[in-house]
């Protein structure tokens, strides 16, 4: 990491990210969305356990896996993807193939609100 390289004195501490019931990433722009906003933005929380499961049954390929996410958030018209990439968690660099270390990261706009998600995928 950039710490690491630069010999920063800095501990980086990793924290559990925190999710609604609904399986949505808590976060305090969450209130900024309407309803159907709301409601619409658990599709993100979705398209990351889309991509667990296939990892689950095999699938390694980072191109399939951003593919299955990107046609589960593009069936839900209110969130328009920014980007989602799988990366080692690491270094952030992207992937080829998921790895214990690979992590999905995205974005995305509902009612112009950019909201952020990220989870492993094994």
């Amino acid at each position: 990491t950039m710490v690491q390289g630069l010999s920063l004195p800095v501990l980086i501490e990793r924290g559990q990210l925190v999710r609604e019931s609904d399986g949505l990433a808590m976060s305090s722009r969450n209130v900024r969305l309407s309803e159907a906003g709301r409601t619409s933005a658990v599709v993100l929380s979705r398209a990351l356990k889309a991509c667990r499961l296939q990892v689950a049954a095999g699938v390694r390929d980072s191109a399939t896996l951003i593919g299955v996410a990107s046609d589960t958030i593009g069936r839900e018209s209110r969130v328009e993807l920014e980007y989602f990439t799988i990366v080692d968690e690491e270094t952030l660099e992207p992937v080829a193939k998921v790895t214990p270390t690979s992590r999905a990261l995205l974005a995305a706009w509902v009612d112009g609100v950019r909201l952020i998600d990220t989870d492993r995928l094994e």
